[in-house]
């Protein structure tokens, strides 16, 4: 994945010759409108399941080019835990409808060690939200080890267009809209975990070597870019790493 800064958009709208540009938000909204008007005019099962097919590597594609969500505004519903052993499972929704007849659902779960529930970042911002209110949050679409979209229980939401339930990480969540876009700074940071991670995967996949993932993982410049990242910046790129990290582990 190419480390290309443009492909982070801010969340707020940016006047340009031709009027306001769209948010990720919107523009996420608009790529779905389209899907389902060219999924309706489908004449056929064959048609509809070469649709399904390419829709999901045009999705694939899109989130590729987008890498992560920042700043998107949903209602956030269904928080509960759940106690695991010595672990307690955070989980929650994060709804919102783009388009007319078009509803997304983000089903969040976030699993910690209950001795660390104090000092966990998502745990204690969570819990003091009530159910329907409204937040905003950084985040991403899970995907698989193939690289297809991580749907949520597929065999009962099988409308991935206008109904879709994606598995979705959650890096930021807030009641108040952030001000601040992500520097160009963090934004090289991120795009450097997502190489990272995808270089492990190479290797357990034995695409690559170990030695080859390592000269590939120092060409990075991981510690570099660290060491030019704010605190609060370098917490915000730890906490998405980890969460890149556990995605690749339980795959």
């Amino acid at each position: 994945m190419p480390l290309v800064l443009a492909l982070f958009f801010t969340s707020c709208n940016t006047q340009t010759d031709r009027g306001p540009a769209k948010t990720q938000q919107e523009d996420f909204g608009t790529f779905l409108k389209s899907k389902g008007v060219m999924e309706r005019s489908q004449g056929n099962d064959i048609q509809k399941k070469e649709f399904s097919k390419q829709f999901e590597a045009d999705l694939a594609g899109y989130l590729d080019s987008v890498k992560l969500f920042v700043n998107w505004k949903g209602q956030i519903k269904d928080i509960k835990t759940s106690e695991y052993g010595n672990s307690t499972l955070l989980e929650f929704e994060i709804v919102y409808s783009p388009e007319k007849y078009i509803k997304i659902t983000f089903e969040c779960s976030h699993l910690v060690k209950t001795v660390d529930l104090e000092s966990d970042y998502l745990f204690n911002e969570v819990k003091n939200m009530s159910n329907f209110s409204y937040v905003f949050v950084d985040g991403y679409i899970k995907r698989k080890a193939d690289n297809s979209v991580y749907y949520y229980l597929e065999s009962l939401f099988s409308n991935k267009i206008s109904y879709p339930h994606y598995r979705f990480n959650v890096v930021k969540i807030s009641k108040m809209l952030s001000v601040d876009t992500l520097s160009n700074n963090l934004q090289k940071a991120i795009v450097v975990d997502f190489e990272m991670i995808d270089l492990f995967r190479k290797e357990f996949k034995k695409e690559i070597t170990k030695k080859e993932r390592e000269d590939m993982a120092r060409s990075l410049q991981f510690d570099s870019i660290q060491s030019m990242l704010l605190d609060e910046e370098k917490l915000y790129s730890q906490r998405f790493r980890q969460s890149l990290l556990n995605d690749f582990v339980s795959e």
